[in-house]
């Protein structure tokens, strides 16, 4: 009810006194503020049969009802349009008639020091914030109440003391005693105030470091959906200011298909209940941004005067999710297109996936494995052993490929074993690390590898057969072979000469001799490197020593042919890394292939070059008929003789093959250019070295004088098996220079043994790749033979690998020395050597 209706129904006389003087009248309290609601929730909470309480709306219908009447209280609010509630305090305190009313203010809004000060300095004597506890307001409001109906009864008394003085006294004390205990009252009402203000400012601070620290968004919207309050995170969030909200609906920053969703969930708010939604908002910059929202609904006198929120940011979360649902269903996919059984376990062997292949390959249901341990796929009697390869593969997580391990065995579920084939894959996952297994069944490659061993096997057997076939026939030829040549070669020195017609025939005989050795000597060569047992000496060679030695043995064969050989003179003196032996080989077949099959009167022009800094080039050039493209994809195919074989030109067909076989295994290759009419060139590069240091620098005076120191020695034999006659000329000079040894040498393991059983030699020098056996395989007959099983071999060898070294010592050398030679070390082994033999020979005469 409004002042002026409260005034109409109770008009006021001024002769009359104030109705509110009249004993047991209610007391008149007047409560002020503009919004209807907050007068009506005051009505509610001061609700008393004793309290008569008049609404004004407005400053001016406050001043009215003043005016009008009398009043114990004056309820306030501060916020109201035209005149603050402090304005009107003010006015209110400046009329003599109602400065002693007092005054409590009630406010939502003025929360500061500076704002209670204030309404105090305007004369109140309580002020409290919204919104309102009713027991402490109901409480002030009686203090206040019983001090107007004390102040009441005690004008009833003074006009009853001026009848009688005597009762004026005691109205008088009872007055004073009655302020002292109102002031007392107010002092403590007041302390508390202050304390409780003080302490609701505390909090107030600490609700605002909260709100401001937040992270998430903290929003606060009123009955119209409108922002009253936002955080800085929001204001971030939003992309707006606080003004720029207060401006706007909350529906209308919502996604399009967000906004009915968000509507129905703060109807639920303004029901009473607290919501939570998943929503998407649109920034001041267009972005869209997923948002989770948990809200409760903002109560004020029992009504919904609003809506708190939170808001948290979750768009990448939404996106990683998104992402990890998509990998998961890829990843599904993948797991079920896969090939192979994919079987996925956890640290306790436990199956969590298994695909379709993993059913149709075991024989079980998907739902017969999951949670099942992967021994089940395993036969019985690998179980026990499988958990610890489980826990050992654990402690070092890798990735195992297919073929990589032990080998496994698979069990169906009738029972049935098969082989399998498992790699393993650790899986970091949210529930730990997984391991991924992919699993083959291997029984069909098993049969097939099994089947292909056999065949292999069975090939390499007829391959050995074969070369050992050849092998020994070659060498039985070589037996009556020898006799042939010999007798025929005697028979052609026979004195009285041969006739014409015997020298004919000797002549018939020692050419079909040469060329059926020429046969065996390729045939074995074939053999040996098919069967992967030719050793070869690869040390540097000085292609100007192999040359004019070709050049020697190849100029009468090409002389009786009518061929000119030119060889063009080297510019620097080239050496490669090779056997010698092999590479002489090589060049007598290319330049004989040269001349045989070359025109009458023809030419061969043999020329060296450097074709790369790591590369030797030796080309020979004839100007024979050349060769068809088709011919030379033929060309080192063996026994193919390109349709020579009815030609008057003997040949074995293989004589390519071979030379193409020994420059391989010297690290080289083998090339030719021809064409019909033009003739061919056959060129072969060899790996490129440096010339030999025999010498650490030269044969200087010391080791001429360390040679010297022996001229009273006994004399000594020194048996050197080598094949290398470069090689065995140094060995002679070095020697030459000892007046205390004497050299033999021999140029196989076979010969060297003979020698060593019938001479005694006091030092044994041996190379390791000699031809017929080697050198590792002479000294263990060596040392099988009583006879010479304490003489000291020492191996002189090209093969300076660490193991090659290791592997002589290990057999039984007594030292071993590597090409090229240095003096010192060689002269000091001898003296070793020689030393050991001696020590040797005087324990076996001692014992003897």
């Amino acid at each position: 009810m409004s002042a002026s209706k409260k005034q109409e129904r109770h008009p006021m006389n001024m002769d009359d006194p104030p109705a509110s003087v009249v004993h047991g009248d209610p007391i008149n309290i007047l409560i002020v503020d503009d919004e209807p609601k907050n007068l009506t929730v005051l009505e509610t909470v001061l609700d008393d049969p004793s309290y008569r309480l008049v609404r004004a709306e407005s400053p001016d219908q406050a001043l009215l009802a003043l005016v009008a009447e009398e009043f114990a209280l004056l309820i306030l609010d501060i916020r109201m349009p035209g005149m603050t509630g402090f304005e009107l305090a003010q006015m209110i305190k400046e009329r003599k008639k109602t400065a002693q009313v007092p005054i409590i203010f009630l406010t939502a809004y003025y929360n500061e020091d500076q704002h209670v000060l204030a309404g105090y300095g305007s004369g109140a004597v309580d002020y409290l914030h919204k919104p309102i506890n009713p027991v402490i307001l109901r409480s002030k409001v009686a203090v206040f109440a019983e001090l107007h109906r004390k102040s009441r009864e005690l004008g009833m008394v003074n006009r009853a003391l001026l009848a009688e003085v005597t009762e004026r006294s005691r109205a008088e004390e009872q007055l004073r005693e009655l302020n002292e205990t109102l002031e007392q009252r107010v002092t403590e009402r007041t302390q508390a105030l202050v304390m409780t203000s003080t302490a609701l400012n505390e909090t107030g601070e600490r609700y605002r470091s909260l709100f401001d620290g937040s992270l998430d968004a903290i929003i606060s919207l009123g009955t119209d959906g409108r922002f009253e309050a936002a955080n800085p995170a929001a204001l971030r969030l939003t992309g707006r200011t606080l003004q720029e909200l207060k401006t706007v609906h909350f529906l209308d920053l919502c996604a399009p298909d967000q906004s009915e969703a968000a509507k129905n969930s703060f109807r639920a708010a303004f029901r009473h209940e607290c919501i939570t939604m998943d929503t998407a908002v649109i920034t001041a910059t267009g972005e869209r941004r997923d948002l989770f929202i948990s809200g409760t609904p903002t109560i004020m006198g029992g009504e919904v005067v609003g809506v708190s929120c939170i808001a948290r940011d979750v768009t990448e979360r939404n996106r990683v999710e998104a992402a990890m649902r998509e990998s998961e269903t890829k990843f599904r996919a993948l797991l079920e297109s896969a090939p192979d059984a994919m079987v996925i376990v956890d640290r306790q062997s436990a199956i969590v996936l298994a695909n379709a292949q993993t059913e149709r390959l075991f024989g079980y249901a998907r739902e017969e494995m999951l949670g099942q341990r992967v021994e089940i796929l395993m036969p019985d009697r690998v179980r026990s052993r499988h958990e610890g390869h489980r826990a050992g593969y654990f402690a070092a997580l890798s990735a195992r490929g297919m073929g990589v391990g032990l080998e496994l065995l698979g069990r169906r579920k009738d029972g049935s074993e098969f082989p399998i084939e498992v790699s393993l894959s650790p899986l970091e996952t949210e529930k730990g690390t997984l391991v991924c297994s992919a699993i083959r069944d291997i029984t069909e490659r098993k049969f097939v590898e099994t089947e292909l061993n056999t065949a292999k096997f069975a090939a390499e057997k007829a391959n050995l057969a074969k070369s050992d076939f050849l092998s020994s026939m070659s060498h039985e030829l070589r037996s009556p072979l020898n006799a042939i040549l010999g007798f025929a070669q005697l028979m052609e020195s026979d004195s009285p000469p041969p006739t014409a017609s015997q020298k004919g025939s000797i002549e018939q005989i020692l050419q079909g001799g040469w060329y059926l050795l020429e046969l065996i000597n390729e045939i074995l060569d074939l053999a040996v490197i098919e069967s992967g047992r030719l050793s070869l000496s690869l040390e540097p060679v000085s292609l100007v020593e192999v040359m004019l030695e070709c050049q020697a043995m190849i100029e009468p064969q090409a002389k009786k042919r009518g061929i000119q050989m030119t060889f063009h003179p080297f510019d620097i003196p080239y050496f490669v890394k090779a056997d010698r032996t092999r590479v002489k080989q090589v060049l007598i077949n290319l330049l004989s292939n040269s001349i045989k099959y070359n025109q009458a009167g023809g030419t061969v022009v043999v020329a060296c070059r450097a074709s790369t800094p790591e590369c030797i080039r030796i080309s020979v050039t004839d100007t024979g008929v050349g060769l068809s493209a088709e011919k030379l994809t033929q060309l080192f195919q063996p026994f193919n003789r390109l349709g020579q074989e009815a030609s008057a030109e003997e040949g074995t067909g293989i004589g390519l093959v071979v030379t193409k076989r020994l420059v391989e295994l010297m690290g080289g290759v083998i090339g030719v250019q021809s064409a019909i009419g033009a003739g061919s060139v056959f060129w072969i590069e060899l790996i490129a070295t440096a010339a030999p240091q025999i010498v650490a620098g030269s044969l200087d005076s010391a080791s001429i004088a360390h040679a010297q120191v022996h001229n009273d020695a006994p004399l000594r034999t020194l048996l050197y098996i080598e094949d290398n006659q470069a090689n065995l000329k140094l060995v002679e000079q070095l020697i030459a220079r000892r007046l205390d040894m004497r050299l033999l040498s021999a140029v196989d393991g076979h010969l060297g043994i003979e020698i060593a059983r019938s001479v005694q030699p006091a030092v044994i020098l041996m190379d390791i790749n000699l031809p017929g056996i080697s050198g590792i395989e002479a000294l263990k007959i060596l040392r099988e033979d009583p006879a010479t099983a304490q003489i000291p071999v020492v191996a002189l060898s090209a093969n300076a690998m660490p193991r090659d070294i290791a592997k002589g010592l290990e057999t039984g050398f007594f030292r071993y020395l590597t090409k090229p030679i240095k003096v010192n070390e060689f002269l000091s082994t001898l003296d070793d050597a020689l030393k050991f033999y001696e020590t040797r020979s005087t324990s076996a005469d001692k014992t003897g």
